[in-house]
């Protein structure tokens, strides 16, 4: 197994470590490499990029959506860089250009040492651009895949809620569910272009239009009835949708995270008075 050791510490001018506290959930990460291996399109607007790499051999079964996350390099044939980890967070070199983002995991292959993810081509974001220009071999970073979506055996029904963001982790939990669970998915998207995303079970597609981005997903959710029997929830979309809808199954339904009944993740954050895709 190849793993790499995290650089030290580097400062500043003023020298005063560059803190990245998103990493303060991890603990004694590895930094792995892998390379891509294809690349094709699922949609107009999602591309899928299989990743190989020998610490992919042998992992365990994934839950379905759990999450990698990448170190994506500003230009596809560049080396990507890896920060430092420490207690507090990661601890990146002065004027490092690597990105880390998060992504589902939508297909693991122990066997092949490979995984796939799906990333979504819009605006200037470093996971777009990076996407936008790999091609096979390009080099990339990852940490080992965490937690998914952990489907209780108790229940029979489950909701999935989403945005585009959200359709790789939605169409994995759809295609995990056993023959005697009931899935229903809700997505809203600002393009239909999606809908031709492949995946199995029903998904009910909402368009957004002319309305703020999650505003049609959030109303769509308020309105349903209370469900008379157990039912496990799954949602992921921009940040504000994300936590009204978290609330109101938490307040309404009486859904719990504590009891794996709730997983509501915010999946990307639209600009301040710019929530429009």
């Amino acid at each position: 197994m190849l793993v790499l050791p995290a650089p030290a510490p580097l400062l500043d001018r003023r020298g005063t470590p560059l803190l990245d506290r998103r990493g303060t959930a991890l603990r004694d990460p590895e930094f792995l490499r892998g390379v891509v291996r294809r690349i094709t399109y699922v949609t107009p607007h999602v591309k899928r990029i299989t990743i190989s790499g020998a610490e992919l051999c042998g992992l365990p079964e994934l839950a379905p959506a759990a999450k990698i996350r990448l170190f994506l390099p500003p230009a596809a044939a560049a080396t990507p860089e890896f920060p430092a980890w420490t207690p507090e967070g990661l601890l990146w070199r002065p004027g490092a250009s690597t990105a880390m983002r998060s992504y589902t995991v939508r297909r693991h292959d122990p066997g092949a040492g490979e995984l796939d993810v799906d990333i979504l081509l819009h605006g200037n974001g470093p996971g777009s651009i990076w996407a936008a220009t790999a091609g096979t071999g390009a080099r990339i970073g990852f940490l080992r895949p965490e937690a998914g979506y952990l489907v209780r055996e108790d229940v029979t029904r489950h909701l999935l809620i989403g945005d585009e963001s959200g359709l790789p982790a939605i169409a994995a939990i759809l295609e995990a569910l056993t023959p005697s669970a009931a899935g229903l998915a809700i997505v809203e998207t600002g393009d239909r272009g999606y809908r031709c995303y492949p995946g199995p079970g029903a998904i009910r597609w909402l368009d957004r239009g002319a309305q703020v981005t999650g505003e049609t997903l959030w109303q769509y959710v308020r309105d349903l009835p209370v469900p008379l029997t157990p039912v496990q929830a799954f949602v992921a979309a921009e940040a504000t949708p994300t936590r009204l809808i978290r609330q109101h199954l938490k307040n309404v339904w009486g859904l719990s995270a504590l009891d794996g009944s709730l997983h509501a993740k915010g999946y990307w954050l639209a600009e301040r008075g710019a929530r429009r895709r």
